[in-house]
């Protein structure tokens, strides 16, 4: 598997974290929609789980580089908002940062049926 790692951005009032997956169309490795977006699918759940954050699902989009080139199973994790001062103090804490690897690792785990 390939995860990215990312905070995301956008107004102050947007908060909770996501993942992203290519479309079941992508033009260059639809044939790994359907073990990225349960990749996806297990990690943004298990985070949510674990962080309390708001869970804004699975975002399918075929205009990431870091998706398209991919040749494993890939997932872009968006941790929470930068422009949120909920979810950005929650990400520079020490107790965030555990939970969000801990809710990460879990959902690998769970996509590898551990």
């Amino acid at each position: 598997i390939f995860l990215r790692i990312h905070a995301n951005g956008g107004g102050a009032a947007a908060n909770g974290t996501l993942t992203m997956c290519m479309t079941p169309n992508n033009p260059y490795n639809a044939n790994l929609y359907n073990s990225s977006y349960s990749l996806s699918k297990n990690i943004v759940n298990q985070m949510c789980a674990l962080t309390g954050l708001k869970n804004c699902g699975v975002s399918t989009v075929d205009n990431m580089t870091g998706i398209n080139w991919c040749k494993t199973p890939v997932s872009i994790i968006e941790m929470g908002y930068m422009t949120n001062a909920s979810d950005d103090a929650f990400m520079a804490s020490d107790n965030g940062q555990t939970l969000i690897v801990k809710g990460i690792a879990n959902g690998v785990d769970k996509y590898f049926g551990n």
